[in-house]
């Protein structure tokens, strides 16, 4: 099952950041101003 880590680092002007992970994937997802403004899905 899916979960979100709930102290993903946030990096200045990056965005806001928000990080989720399970046993098989990690998924990061960026946002700016309620628009999602990249991701990025990676294999564990």
């Amino acid at each position: 099952m899916i979960v979100e880590k709930k102290d993903a680092r946030q990096i200045e002007n990056e965005g806001f950041r928000r990080w989720f992970t399970d046993d098989f994937f990690d998924l990061i997802v960026w946002y700016e101003n309620k628009e999602i403004t990249g991701f990025q899905l990676c294999l564990r």
